[in-house]
């Protein structure tokens, strides 16, 4: 496992801390959540009780020393429907500063781990960022799909 350079550190918060780092949090989230998610106050109230109930987990990147978040992730783990088989959810992605590619391999890593302790076979992500999907893409990841969106309104 590649190492995060130093006073760096990536982890995922305890349920505990959601609400004290929420607007970081929500503003990360408006910025990045992929089209399935709907949007306004109501969606951002729903994922916040996915993360209160462990249904969902939000990473961070940090420096600690300069008090500085890099990264924001969040996951949650799912199941195909039709399979079965397990895999991990990158729903959100938001780089509040540069994230260097040294520092993206080592969080590739970390969350490769956690997806194999958890008995996932693939991990999936959600980004319009071109940047991250070239970081993804060096770690490993295929750019094989493309998810394809139409906004119909309040119909």
């Amino acid at each position: 496992m590649r190492p995060l350079p130093e006073d760096t550190y990536f982890q995922i918060l305890a349920p505990g801390d959601y609400r004290k780092m929420w607007n970081v949090i929500r503003y990360g989230l408006l910025q990045s959540v992929p089209p399935t998610a709907g949007g306004g106050l109501d969606s951002l109230r729903k994922v916040l009780v996915q993360l209160l109930t462990g249904k969902a987990q939000v990473w961070l990147l940090y420096k600690k020393k300069a008090e500085r978040m890099q990264l924001m992730l969040l996951t949650y783990q799912d199941q195909d429907p039709l399979t079965g088989a397990k895999f991990l959810i990158i729903y959100a992605v938001y780089g509040y500063s540069a994230v260097t590619n040294e520092e993206w391999f080592a969080v590739s890593d970390r969350l490769e781990r956690f997806a194999k302790q958890e008995k996932c076979g693939r991990i999936i992500a959600f980004t319009a960022a071109k940047r991250i999907t070239e970081l993804a893409k060096s770690t490993g990841f295929a750019d094989q799909y493309h998810l394809i969106a139409k906004e119909l309104g309040d119909g």
